[in-house]
């Protein structure tokens, strides 16, 4: 059935000169809730230009081929990441590598920031700057991570992207090499999981179990000697999710369309000619949007 309704899309082609290539994902505040929206980098008049569109309602994407650089649109070349090699040595591209990969990792070594792996002075700055550790649940899944201080948005966006449910943040006065390694410590010692795949993310948010994990949280404070930052609960600002079956799980797709029915974290849950599939968002990122309507 999903393969029908993808043979029926047309119309909207951008000319093969003009791009538009999906950034990533985000979650904005809007009224009592937060609102999806699909990020987007553009090319115009010669310079590239940040937007987005919100997922409301009824959409169908057509997808062109190959992955773009998030910073210029040119092809990406890193192994996982949607970026060329000219903006990996950039000092927002190597910080973005770091982050996501571990520091020093993309490049080769581990990273003391006196002598960056990187070799950019100003992403040293950057990865100087606090950076927080935080336990994020997911219903009964329990994720640790790390996160900016200095991050657009704060914290809240960091974490309501990801679709947790409940979050306590702490402070150390951490570098993002010093944080990541506690990050590893907290992963370690208390057999927290610091990735949550999309399968169980679907499970979670259709279940809409929530669970109090203020012991836990308790519990590596006093262990590792952390500032409680803050300590917030998510579970209303998603909305309620219906009673669904899931047909199945999309990633990367070349063409994709149906009514929204259900929003949280990188999971979009779409109405496909009455059967539910879930849209993975982060699998979008770089991908080059040849038509949405």
């Amino acid at each position: 059935m999903l393969n029908n309704v993808f043979g029926r899309v047309s119309g909207g082609v951008v000319s093969d000169d003009c791009f538009v290539v999906v950034r990533g994902f985000s979650s904005r505040p809007f009224l009592d809730f937060w609102l999806p929206f699909v990020d987007t980098v553009s090319l115009v008049d010669g310079g590239v230009e940040w937007g987005g569109f919100p997922l409301f309602g009824r959409h169908v994407f057509v997808f062109g081929v190959g992955r773009r650089c998030v910073g210029c649109l040119d092809p990406a070349v890193v192994d996982g990441l949607s970026v060329c090699g000219g903006c990996a040595s950039s000092v927002w591209g190597a910080r973005w590598m770091c982050s996501v990969k571990g520091a020093g990792v993309p490049f080769g070594g581990s990273c003391g920031l006196d002598d960056p792996a990187c070799g950019l002075a100003g992403a040293a700055a950057k990865c100087r700057g606090e950076h927080y550790v935080y336990l994020a649940g997911f219903g009964w899944v329990l994720k640790v991570g790390v996160a900016a201080a200095d991050r657009v948005g704060g914290f809240a966006s960091r974490l309501v992207e990801q679709g947790a449910d409940w979050a306590a943040v702490f402070s150390g006065g951490f570098t993002l090499p010093e944080a990541q390694r506690v990050e590893g410590e907290v992963s370690s010692v208390f057999g927290v999981a610091d990735k949550v795949g999309l399968d169980e993310k679907v499970d979670v948010f259709r279940s809409g179990v929530v669970c109090d994990w203020s012991g836990v949280a308790g519990e590596v404070a006093d262990y590792f000697g952390l500032r409680l930052v803050g300590c917030c609960d998510f579970s209303d600002v998603y909305g309620a999710c219906g009673g669904f079956e899931v047909a199945g799980v999309v990633r990367e797709p070349r063409v994709f369309g149906g009514r929204l029915v259900y929003a949280r974290g990188n999971v979009a849950f779409f109405d496909v000619d009455g059967e539910v599939y879930a849209l993975d968002l982060s699998s979008l990122q770089g991908l080059p949007i040849a038509c949405e309507v």
